[in-house]
C-alpha cells in the first residue's frame, strides 16, 4: 500500500501547504479504507467459494444400476461392460 500511495500522491510530494496536506491525507485516509473495504469483500468470496467447495464432495454408486457390475476404481464414471453413467448417490 507504500507504493501505490507513493505512485498516487508523488507530484503532491512536496507541498508546503498545510490545508493541501490536510487534503491529501483525507483523501488518503479514505481511499485505503475504499481498498480494505474491497479487499475484506474479496477475501469474503474467496471464503465462501472454499467452503462451497469442500461441502459438495459427491457420494458414488458401487455398482452399475443397469448391469449390477461393480466399478474397479473410485474415478471410473461409466460402466465398463454396459456403458452407463455412474449415478451419485443422494444422502
Amino acid at each position: 500500500m507504500r507504493a501505490y500511495a507513493r505512485l498516487k500522491f508523488r507530484d503532491k510530494m512536496h507541498l508546503r501547504d498545510v490545508q493541501a496536506v490536510k487534503l491529501c491525507l483525507a483523501d488518503a485516509k479514505e481511499e485505503l479504507e475504499r481498498m480494505d473495504y474491497y479487499h475484506s469483500m474479496y477475501r469474503a468470496g474467496q471464503a465462501d467459494k472454499v467452503t462451497a467447495s469442500s461441502v459438495g464432495v459427491p457420494v458414488l454408486a458401487s455398482h452399475c444400476p443397469n448391469c449390477n457390475h461393480s466399478f474397479e476404481s473410485a474415478v471410473m464414471r461409466f460402466c465398463a461392460l454396459c456403458g452407463v453413467q455412474r449415478p451419485n448417490i443422494v444422502s
